[in-house]
């Protein structure tokens, strides 16, 4: 059977495109050049000649293979440099020296459920091995800057960045933001894959559309992914972290001093895996400089979707305020 001619190649899908022997697609996010065995196709795809800088691959055999009884059927294996995360009815992901996600997936697990995870927990322990401050985050570019949302599971993270998407600003990244510094103070944010992972009634609530079409993000739940879009500019420097708590009514207020170290300390992604990791000196390091560097508040609000308008306005509002205020350097603590 003859080659199929390189014009026939490109204009197949990349996975088909890749079998075919056509040369593997580069995509972006996170600011860096992603060539995948997976398919992306909701990535902006690079030309053909830009170098990759992170290899996902897909393997066979999974290194452990094993199952876990805890309750969110995950396990960890490994150290900072190589480190493997495996879930019951996915598969495992093996992160290495922050150049490889290598997938190893279940039978019947599909490329729309393994994107997400290699975009997500992949690229977020990865870009700690290259020695990025990575925080479980959720962020948004407004006219002032980039303003973080830091919650734990299920504190609504996502929920809130859709909401401000909802009122035409552009997401930065959902549940893992990078974060690294050149020659300004500030903190530069990476743009991440543009996706977001919502419940079936915040489609209803926020997006107003129905959640049906949308894949799942794992198989257990009924989270759905939706895409925004991601920019190819970068974002702006981070302005604003505001750490989501609940409350009987909508207040913002400052967190100060040591306490502001231990906020950035407990809200880093990857020692959610291997708790080891946020006591190397490194990572006690970035935490202060982005407590010296960047104000994080407390941001209470009520339960349920119906005042999220008036949460996103508050937070419009006090970034605004924030523009003209005077820089103030965390008390309590040296630097």
């Amino acid at each position: 059977m003859a080659e199929p001619a390189r014009t026939q190649i490109e204009q197949l899908p990349d996975t088909q495109r890749a079998a075919l022997g056509g040369q593997k697609p580069t995509h972006l996010a996170y600011g860096l050049a992603l060539q995948s065995d997976i398919g992306l196709p909701h990535l902006l795809r690079l030309p053909d000649e830009v170098p990759a800088e992170v290899l996902v691959r897909k393997r066979h055999e999974p290194v452990y293979g094993r199952r876990t009884e805890n309750e969110e059927g995950r396990f960890v294996e490994g150290h900072a440099q190589s480190l493997t995360i495996g879930w019951n009815t996915v598969g495992e992901l093996l992160v290495r020296d922050g150049r490889t996600v290598d997938v190893a997936a279940l039978e019947g697990i599909e490329d729309d459920i393994l994107g997400p995870l290699v975009l997500g927990v992949g690229m977020g322990v990865l870009l700690s091995q290259r020695g990025e401050y990575v925080l479980h985050a959720s962020a948004v570019s407004l006219p002032q800057g980039t303003v973080a949302l830091v919650g734990f599971k299920g504190d609504g993270k996502s929920t809130l960045a859709a909401s401000f998407v909802g009122r035409g600003h552009q997401l930065v990244t959902d549940d893992v933001l990078a974060l690294r510094w050149e020659e300004a103070d500030a903190p530069l944010p990476r743009q991440g894959y543009g996706g977001l992972k919502l419940w079936p009634e915040v489609f209803h609530a926020v997006l107003d559309e129905s959640e049906i079409g949308h894949p799942r993000v794992h198989p257990d739940f009924e989270k759905r992914m939706v895409w925004p879009g991601s920019s190819a500019t970068p974002p702006p420097p981070l302005v604003a972290v505001y750490v989501l708590a609940p409350g009987s009514a909508i207040s913002i207020d400052r967190i100060d001093g040591q306490a502001s170290v231990i906020e950035f300390l407990r809200r880093a992604y990857v020692p959610r895996f291997l708790p080891s990791l946020g006591t190397t000196e490194a990572h006690l390091a970035q935490a202060l400089r982005l407590a010296r560097s960047v104000p994080i508040f407390q941001l209470a609000r009520p339960p349920g979707l119906e005042l999220l308008p008036q949460v996103v306005e508050a937070v419009e509002n006090h970034a605004d305020s924030l523009v003209d205020a005077p820089a103030q350097k965390p008390a309590g603590f040296r630097l």
